[in-house]
């Protein structure tokens, strides 16, 4: 994968920073920050602007931010923040995510 691709919002530090070959990773930071947006039923940051969508873009690739904290199960949180780990390696596999989501799928949250 060499082209940059996808929604500013979601889309992993590596690729903004310009990175050419980025891999699979990049989409398990995207599943982190789309399940932070389905906990909290909102957008992460709040972007009245394209200056705002630039400044995003600034602290999500130099400044490690993420979306605000929110009050859910810490079994959720976890996940998710390990999914946007700013360190693709530290970041689950896409297997991890898979088995993640199966067992969440069969139990009450």
């Amino acid at each position: 994968m060499t082209a940059n691709r996808g929604t500013p919002v979601t889309m992993a530090p590596e690729i903004i920073k310009g990175h050419k070959n980025y891999t699979s990773k990049c989409d398990i930071y995207s599943i982190g920050i789309i399940m932070w947006q389905i906990i909290a039923r909102k957008e992460p940051y709040n972007l009245c602007s394209q200056q705002d969508g630039i400044a995003l873009i600034w602290n999500v690739a130099a400044r490690d931010k993420r979306p605000p904290n929110l009050s859910c199960n810490i079994i959720l949180s976890r996940f998710y923040e390990r999914c946007w780990h700013s360190d693709p390696d530290k970041r689950p596999t896409s297997e991890e995510v898979k088995e993640y989501f199966t067992i969440l799928s069969k139990a009450s949250v």
